[in-house]
This record gives structure tokens, sequence and C-alpha cells, in this order.
């Protein structure tokens, strides 16, 4: 473990969409749902956090 003055700063990337696996680009005030994939790796990366 480090110093008590330490900090953890963890980066996560959303989960995939539909778009994503097909290659189309999002641009913002898109709400996509998560793929079915998109839905693993958010329950992996919660598991892992």
């Amino acid at each position: 473990m480090g110093k008590k003055d330490d900090a953890v700063m963890y980066l996560v990337r959303h989960g995939a969409t539909a778009a994503n696996d097909s290659g189309r680009l999002q641009g913002r005030g898109i709400d996509l749902p998560l793929s079915p994939g998109g839905c693993e790796q958010i329950a992996v990366t919660a598991d892992a956090l």
C-alpha cells in the first residue's frame, strides 16, 4: 500500500452500445442503451471495483 496521502484514480470507459458494435459514431446528446456485451462489461467492471 502507498503512503497516507497517496490517491488512487480509476478511469472507466462507458460500456458498448449497438452503435459501437456496428462501427457507427455517436455524439453528445445521444443516450443509447447498452448492448448485451456492454452490460457484461459493466458487470465485470463493477466486480473489479
